[in-house]
């Protein structure tokens, strides 16, 4: 077995490889850190037309590298057909456990989402932050109240984005871009006493999650996966992940200064218009954790 490898930041991308992946490859490369690997697990639709897109995207790494003058560490993992979305994170986390080292953080990221400036540093900070806050804090302008009275370590931060369900829901108004809105909201983000208001949440969807390595590796310990492989073509795998960190004693923050742009949904509706925009899974979902819920 070769020797590891240093890298503080893993990024994991499951794709079917569609054109959209193309066109937010190069801002990816611009905006993240030096010491990052970029693991593209990759389960195409068309395997002709995904070399022909990973050919194009090779070409846009070079000009990359000769423009920043820096070189990007990049891995393609392939399969020969479409597989679930918890199936090709799996594959990546389990390529990152195997090769790398000093893993500070892992996100797994959705190949439809435009991430913005400094998107790493600000989530890092997050998923290390010792103070976190209800929306009432928030409201109230009142100070954060210390992680350690969770009971709970963080496990897990996520951003605000758009096309995206539940607290982290956050529209682009009209008239600015992304990179515009994501500064205006790191701008009202931190609160009159200093701290960055990050805020508690029960539920991260799964498009964006920075993970601490050490809840990673504790989950895969005990279950073998880090998303259940029951989940097929669906949804649900991140609602699954959530409920399983939980119970060991981790939590999840969203970090309410950092706003990428996510264009939702992609090839699931184009592709698998029967995952009825990833509610397929709701049933398998509801049977696994009957207990909690459809207690009597």
């Amino acid at each position: 077995m070769s020797e590891k490898k240093s890298y503080k930041h893993v990024v994991i991308i499951p794709t079917c490889a569609k054109p959209h992946v193309e066109f937010k490859y190069l801002r990816l490369l611009k905006h993240s850190l030096e010491s990052t690997l970029f693991i593209f697990s990759i389960n195409p639709i068309d395997r002709d037309e995904a070399e022909v897109l990973f050919e194009k995207m090779d070409a846009i790494q070079s000009y990359a590298e000769n423009y920043y003058g820096r070189s990007f560490n990049v891995v393609k993992l392939w399969e020969d057909n479409p597989t679930s979305f918890g199936e090709a994170c799996n594959r990546g986390y389990e390529y990152a456990r195997e090769n790398c080292r000093d893993i500070e953080t892992i996100t797994f990221l959705n190949d439809d989402v435009d991430v913005t400036p400094n998107w790493q540093v600000k989530m890092h900070r997050c998923l290390k932050s010792r103070k976190f806050f209800t929306n009432t804090l928030i409201v109230n302008n009142s100070p954060g109240i210390d992680v350690d009275l969770l009971g709970m370590r963080i496990g897990m931060v996520g951003p605000m984005s758009n096309n995206v369900g539940s607290e982290q829901n956050l529209p682009i108004p009209s008239g600015i871009t992304a990179d515009q809105f994501a500064q205006h909201r790191e701008s009202q983000s931190v609160n009159r006493h200093g701290e960055v208001t990050n805020l508690f949440t029960s539920f991260l969807s799964g498009f964006f999650l920075m993970c601490d390595p050490s809840m990673m590796e504790e989950i895969y310990e005990k279950d073998g996966f880090i998303f259940d492989p029951i989940y097929r073509i669906g949804g649900f795998e991140d609602n699954d992940l959530m409920i399983r960190a939980r119970l060991n004693g981790w939590a999840c923050l969203i970090d309410v200064s950092t706003f990428v742009s996510h264009d939702g949904s992609l090839t699931l509706n184009s592709e698998f218009k029967e995952s009825h925009r990833g509610m397929m899974n709701h049933a398998v979902y509801l049977e696994k954790w009957k207990s909690f819920t459809q207690k009597k």
